[in-house]
Formats: structure tokens, sequence, C-alpha cells
């Protein structure tokens, strides 16, 4: 009887585990399969591309294909790697009077709610200073660019979004109007 009891609880046990590997694995699978819509995102794009408007700003990009070459995760197949880069769509916008540049990089997401997910900027005058009082004077050269960015990167309506704003670091970036109007125009799109 005693040989019974452990050869039946060695078996539950193995079974169990067996359930265990299963549900494991099925969540695994339900967790990570994300189907993204290529076709929704590209139409998103084009309504961006040709819609989008902002007083004093012009797209320059027009008909070409920019593609933004970046390296291969060692863990990743060419197949994604590629698939990735084709949909990685730049929009270069230009404002003469103020003398900004905005760079805006999108790619197909998966939140539909907007949500950040970093931000970083650079200010010559500070990362860069000529005294201690305005910034941080380690590393100081005059052979560094005096220019400033900021870059803002977050999701939404099934978009991850970078944003990066140059300018020379006389201007404002901080109260340019681009990214409150991109986003608004973002919340309204289909």
């Amino acid at each position: 009887m005693e040989i019974g009891k452990r050869v039946h609880v060695k078996y539950l046990m193995f079974l169990s585990i067996i359930l265990l590997l299963i549900s494991c694995q099925s969540n695994h699978v339900s967790s990570n399969s994300t189907v993204i819509d290529i076709d929704k995102f590209n139409k998103r794009y084009l309504d961006i591309k040709t819609n989008f408007s902002l007083d004093g700003y012009i797209e320059i990009t027009e008909d070409w294909a920019i593609t933004n070459l970046v390296r291969k995760f060692k863990d990743s197949s060419d197949s994604e790697h590629s698939l990735f880069q084709e949909n990685n769509k730049t929009l270069v916008y230009k404002n003469e009077s103020e003398g900004i540049v905005v760079m805006v990089g999108l790619s197909p997401g998966i939140e539909e709610k907007f949500q950040w997910k970093n931000a970083l900027s650079y200010s010559s005058g500070f990362y860069n200073a000529t005294n201690e009082d305005s910034g941080i004077t380690k590393g100081y050269s005059e052979i560094y660019p005096n220019t400033d960015f900021l870059i803002y990167n977050f999701s939404g309506k099934e978009l991850n979004a970078s944003i990066v704003l140059i300018a020379d670091h006389s201007r404002d970036l901080h109260n340019t109007e681009f990214l409150p109007e991109f986003i608004k125009y973002l919340e309204n799109i289909n």
C-alpha cells in the first residue's frame, strides 16, 4: 500500500508540473502575441503627413523614403529587424522664422491611451558652460556645437512617437507649440 501511495503522489506531482507548464506557456503566448495592424499604421502615418500642419512649419520630406538604420539586437531575427526598419517612418518640419527643426519618428504601437515613455534634453549653455554659475564646466570646449535639443518619446493611438526639436542655443525650445499641437492632432486621428 505504501508503494502505491508513493507512485500515486509522484504521478499527481508529475501531472501538476505538466499542467503548470502548460498554463505558464499559454499565459506567455497570450501576453506576448500582440498583433499590430500595419495597414492602420500606414493610414495614420499618411494622414499625419498629408493633413497635420502648424503655422510657420513646413514638412520637407515630400516623397522621400527616409530609412533609419539601426543596429540589430543580438536575439532578434532578420525578419523582425527588417520589419522594424520598414515600419519606422520619419517626418521633418522646419520653422524658418524660429530657426527650429522638428523630427518626428513614428512606428506601430500597441497602446491606445497616450503615455509618456521618456524625455531628454540637451542645453549647450548648461552642459558645456563657460562658468559654473551657468552649468557644467567639466569638459568645456568650443568644439562642441551650440545646439540645443529636446526629445520626447510617447505612445498612443497605436503609434510610438519620438519628437526631436533642434535649434541654436539662443532659441527657446521649451515654449514651442509644436508638441502640444501634434499631440492634439493625434488625439483626434482615426
